[in-house]
């Protein structure tokens, strides 16, 4: 990212003509970094990250004894909202669609082992392939998963649902890379019919961006789309704080966000549980 980072910036200083310094980063050279960087299709998210990553080394600089602008923190860090854009995750009912398949491709069937296992175990695409036979552990009567976080560092534990443990008790998925399984799941998801109108981007060729725009929902499967489903469809039924040390976030707000939830739905959980309970 920062690699990335220092090429923007190298780009914007071209645009120009001369050098940034630190001491002139302040919230009047932020909104014009930030308004050349919208022209340029920049998804707000990213534009969000560079400017924390300015913030970063200006701070930085501050604490070796550069001089820094006296405005510096008034830079406000753009944390985009995605509440205009769909969640995109698989159900139940289109994982069954999708389990049921006459598959005869090797790659698909591998895929799909894949993409059902991930969405029982909740992992990001590069935790989730991988995984392999000697993640299994047994625990008393249960079976696990357990691994380390590539992006957190965390251990985590899984048990294996039903769905998880079939998979793995009839053979391990062989590895495949991350961008071939991505084109393989949406290969599946095409053939198993899942084609709502949904609310996404798309990377355009000709300007190597992603595209927002309204495509049949195969199209934008990812591996994102494990680790989504997962938490999607298991949330209400399993205590948040249980989900969220599997998904391995870090707040209950950025949980929430990430399967469009918010506060006022845990409240409707509450009341569903105390019903239950006859409280």
């Amino acid at each position: 990212m920062y690699r990335t980072f220092q090429s923007i910036v190298q780009t914007y200083e071209n645009e120009l003509g001369h050098a940034i310094y630190i001491r002139d980063i302040d919230p009047e050279f932020i909104k014009s970094f930030t308004d050349w960087l919208m022209k340029s299709s920049y998804a707000l998210s990213t534009i969000g990250k560079f400017i924390a990553n300015f913030k970063t080394v200006c701070n930085d600089a501050s604490l070796n004894g550069l001089k820094t602008s006296s405005q510096l923190k008034l830079i406000k860090v753009i944390n985009e909202r995605k509440d205009n854009e769909q969640i995109i995750c698989l159900s139940f009912e289109e994982l069954d669609k999708i389990e049921k398949l006459k598959l005869k491709k090797k790659y698909l069937l591998n895929a799909r082992d894949w993409l059902i296992l991930g969405c029982y175990v909740g992992q990001r695409g590069g935790d989730l392939l991988s995984l392999a036979k000697n993640n299994i552990k047994q625990l008393k009567d249960l079976k696990i998963l357990e691994l380390e976080q590539q992006k957190t560092g965390k251990q985590v534990v899984v048990p294996l649902y039903s769905k998880a443990l079939e998979i793995t008790e009839r053979g391990f998925p062989y590895s495949i890379p991350l961008q071939k399984f991505n084109n393989h799941i949406k290969e599946l998801c095409k053939i198993a019919g899942i084609d709502t109108p949904t609310k996404g981007k798309i990377m355009d060729a000709k300007t190597n961006r992603k595209k927002p725009g309204v495509y049949p929902k195969h199209q934008l499967v990812s591996s994102h789309i494990c680790r989504r489903s997962f938490a999607t469809n298991f949330y209400g039924q399993i205590p948040t704080p249980i989900l969220m040390s599997i998904t391995g976030h870090a707040t209950e707000d950025m949980f929430l966000q990430y399967i469009g939830k918010t506060r006022y739905d845990n409240a409707y959980q509450m009341v569903e549980y105390f019903n239950k309970l006859n409280v």
